[in-house]
């Protein structure tokens, strides 16, 4: 198919949801969620035991993946994420978010194409958020990587924009004569935990009125 359309309302009902060994990929994918906690896509891993009968038990540890191709635009209801990941272990932890097969929950680009995401974005405890935007891409909100959660995210074209509304982490931000806005009533921060990258006349627009806008920058730039 070309194309994939998923709407859904209801508490917890995700777009897509990748679950342990589920994996997704998806072509020029189409998402609303209205639901309390219904992300637009959700890529957890599954660690515990199983059980099929009485007799036939044991344990299982894999990562749910979804790979987009193309063009992707997500809207997503109140408490909810537009991307999610989550690999289900902690920075103190010797896995590092890494399963049985040596995978982490993840939700990637695997052919770039113009976003259009509105929402936020979290990945946690390992999980793994890696995206590629063309031109004419538009993301409102804000990101979060925690506990050892990592976000990337590639944004070209002059006709790109990234409106930030609220304090935001991530692990590495490059631009390519996009812009980042800062948009927030209030004053907001940006964290990148490594590299920020600015090429092509690319914009960092602070200037949204307020005092108190923080950049934090942890890498090169």
């Amino acid at each position: 198919n070309n194309s994939h359309v998923v709407n859904t309302s209801g508490t917890g009902a995700h777009g897509l949801y990748a679950l342990g060994r589920g994996y997704i990929e998806a072509n020029n994918a189409s998402i609303t969620t209205t639901g309390s906690e219904a992300h637009g896509i959700n890529a957890v891993r599954l660690n515990g035991r199983f059980y099929h009968s009485s007799s036939e038990t044991g344990n299982q540890d894999y990562s749910g993946r979804v790979g987009l191709r193309g063009n992707v635009t997500l809207n997503v209801g109140n408490n909810a994420q537009a991307l999610r990941a989550d690999s289900l272990d902690n920075p103190s932890g010797t896995g590092r978010g890494l399963d049985s097969e040596g995978n982490r929950a993840s939700i990637r680009t695997l052919s770039t194409g113009r976003y259009n995401i509105t929402g936020n974005i979290l990945s946690q405890n390992f999980g793994l958020i890696d995206l590629e935007m063309d031109n004419g891409s538009v993301f409102s909100g804000s990101t979060t990587a925690s506990n050892g959660g990592d976000i990337h995210i590639d944004l070209n074209g002059n006709q790109s924009i990234w409106n930030v509304n609220g304090n935001s982490s991530l692990s590495t931000l490059a631009l390519s004569g996009s812009t980042v806005r800062f948009i927030d009533a209030g004053p907001s921060s940006l964290t990148t935990s490594g590299d920020l990258t600015t090429r092509n006349g690319a914009v960092l627009d602070l200037a949204n009125g307020h005092t108190g806008d923080l950049l934090r920058i942890g890498g090169n730039y």
